[in-house]
């Protein structure tokens, strides 16, 4: 069972949810289409009046209304923001919308209902709730009424709590067949349908319908036709005036110099600096991404797809060659049609690959280094000749930390070309708190890489529990390391103190800020010579106001002013962090006085408005050379 929330923090979720549902309905959700078709087979053709609770965006709302044009249809959300988008992509003459929590003011709804369609939103009542929102329910149905529901099994819900909680929500309860019987018998109804059906894995939603009396259903229309993909596309478009990419981003459409950024992966465009690149970036964007860099905004290959297959056929089978000529010649292909104005090559190993295309068009090429392509042994050997010819053609070179300003002018960049952009956060997302107030807890973020050294944290954090046994340390993220870490966790002793949250959305990581006392990472320069740029964790924290507990290590020591935001100690000097750590528990002043003065420097210098206008001013002035 995932914990309550209050009211206030879950409503701001669903107001941040938007994204995530206008992308589900551009592109298709089996899960959402699955329940959305239930709902259909289930609503009578005379219905008059029908409830859509949780209607978030309104694609189940729309649906009923173009399959039900004689009735009423209602839909409610708790979200303010989410109804604003519902309500500028309906504009059928048989919907409105609402807001509220409709167990509280239900009073506002005028009348009773023949229908009331909760889908994916019955598990997000907390379950101690249950019977205040069997009574609204109760007040609202009508005596020949139905209510139908689609929701995770609690299969489903634990796969998601042990493999990816990064996808619940704040009240995500687990529910029975045994619940929905119980809410029959509240409601004088019974079970007239239920089935789990499988989504994604085996028996992973269930369907359900209970009926109160003898509704008059024809249950005919099995398969429902929904509105086509390329109609509710081209509303986003109109409507809201924006796309969405192949990896679920949602862009403004903009005016000015087309930029297409590119980079390696749908997994990379996740990391919060890149997302942040394609989505805030004030100017026309495009993707292109793959292994090969030849899938574009849509996820489609940028040449003929047989012809992709066929020469990464021969591409193996020749050791490699072959290929890159194609890609070259493909890309550059797909910057002409498009008419881009400039590249965005996140990472220099995409820089390389992308130095001919430009050249050949004379479309100027920005680079932005992040770490390992700026660090990393074997990447500096294999790209030496090519980082050369990469450093005369590039228009602009980005490096996120002043020491990877100095690394790159030893690799051969010229100077003049070199700009400091550290990476910037939403400093509103991230509120002010008072570490003061909270528990003696610290929280870590990042991959569980060598780099970051999450197990010289847990060594760490073992003296400071002998010395402080309230402490607790929670650890967000997973990787290579998780699973190391864990077993030195109880090899130590310090396992119960300790909590492995795993990969959590950017929502949680703040949440979790805003209730601990610090921030710790001990970043190295690991053995293969890799190092970080600016870990945004770090400016994260320092915009919550926490101190920071840190390495003088890479763009770590841009943000963190020893002894004024926080404590930088040697890397691998555990001692020293441990005495950091526990000054900041046994001096509750020191914590705020600390965490106050770093949120000052977040704002003063490391917002994520001031990092993308200084980016987009870079290439703004590289368009205009």
């Amino acid at each position: 069972m995932t914990s309550v929330s209050s009211p206030d923090r879950v409503r701001h979720f669903y107001d941040n949810f938007a994204n995530k549902l206008i992308a589900d309905y551009w592109q298709g959700n089996p899960r959402a289409a699955a329940a959305i078709q239930h709902s259909l087979c289930w609503i009578r053709k005379d219905a008059k009046c029908v409830l859509d609770i949780g209607c978030g965006i309104g694609w189940s709302t729309r649906e009923i209304a173009r399959h039900c044009q004689q009735a009423k249809v209602v839909g409610w959300d708790i979200s303010p923001g989410l109804v604003d988008v519902a309500q500028a992509l309906t504009h059928e003459p048989n919907v409105r919308f609402e807001v509220g929590d409709f167990c509280q003011e239900r009073h506002q709804t005028v009348g009773r209902f023949d229908a009331i369609v909760l889908l994916d939103v019955y598990e997000h009542f907390p379950a101690a709730h249950r019977a205040e929102v069997h009574a609204a329910l109760n007040d609202l149905l009508c005596d020949n009424g139905v209510v139908i529901l689609s929701y995770p099994t609690p299969k489903h819900q634990a796969f998601l709590r042990t493999e990816h909680p990064e996808g619940l929500q704040p009240v995500d309860e687990d529910v029975t067949r045994d619940d929905v019987a119980k809410l029959a018998e509240d409601l004088a109804a019974r079970i007239e349908y239920f089935r789990e059906v499988t989504i994604w894995n085996a028996d992973d939603y269930a369907h359900a319908t209970v009926c109160r009396g003898h509704p008059n259903i024809s249950r005919g229309r099995r398969t429902a036709n929904l509105e086509r993909v390329s109609r509710r596309r081209a509303r986003v478009r109109a409507r809201l005036d924006v796309r969405v990419l192949s990896g679920g981003l949602v862009v403004p459409t903009r005016t000015g110099p087309a930029v297409c950024i590119v980079s390696p992966s749908l997994s990379a465009i996740s990391e919060t600096f890149i997302r942040n690149h394609v989505t805030r970036l004030p100017l026309p964007v495009h993707v292109l991404h793959g292994s090969r860099l030849t899938l574009d905004d849509d996820g489609r290959n940028i040449g003929p797809l047989k012809v992709v297959q066929g020469l990464q056929i021969v591409s193996r089978r020749l050791g490699g060659s072959g290929f890159p000529q194609f890609s070259t010649r493909a890309i550059a292909h797909y910057l002409r049609r498009n008419r881009i104005s400039a590249v965005l090559a996140e990472y220099g190993t995409n820089g390389v690959r992308l130095t001919k295309a430009c050249s050949r068009l004379g479309i100027p090429l920005i680079v932005h280094f992040h770490g390992h392509d700026a660090y990393v042994n074997e990447v500096l050997k294999t790209n030496q000749q090519q980082y050369c010819e990469l450093f005369e053609q590039a228009a602009a070179i980005i490096a996120v930390s002043r020491d990877m300003e100095e690394q790159l002018a030893k690799l051969g960049a010229p100077s003049e070309k070199i700009a400091y952009i550290p990476c910037g956060v939403d400093t509103e997302l991230f509120g002010n708190v008072t570490p003061s107030k909270s528990a003696e807890h610290f929280v870590a973020v990042g991959r569980f890489v060598e780099k970051k050294s999450p197990h010289l944290t847990l060594l760490a954090f073992s003296k400071v529990l002998a010395a402080c046994p309230n402490a607790r340390l929670i650890m967000i993220g997973d990787g290579p390391l998780l699973n190391l870490c864990k077993q030195l966790a109880a090899a130590v002793g310090v396992a119960e103190a300790v909590e492995f949250t795993g990969f959590r959305d950017q929502a949680f990581v703040a949440e979790t800020m805003q209730k601990s006392r610090a921030f710790v990472q001990h970043s190295v320069r690991a053995l293969n010579g890799d190092s970080e740029g600016t870990p945004v964790g770090v400016i994260e924290a320092q915009a919550t106001g926490l101190p920071v507990v840190a390495t003088a290590h890479a763009g770590i020591k841009d943000v963190v002013v020893d002894g004024k935001t926080g404590f930088l100690v040697e890397e691998l000097d555990v001692d020293a962090m441990a005495e950091a750590m526990i000054a900041v528990i046994r001096d509750p002043t020191l914590a705020d006085r600390l965490g106050k003065a770093g949120r000052e420097r977040v704002i003063a210098n490391f917002s994520l408005s001031q990092s993308i206008q200084k980016l987009a001013q870079v290439i703004e002035d590289a368009v205009n050379t």
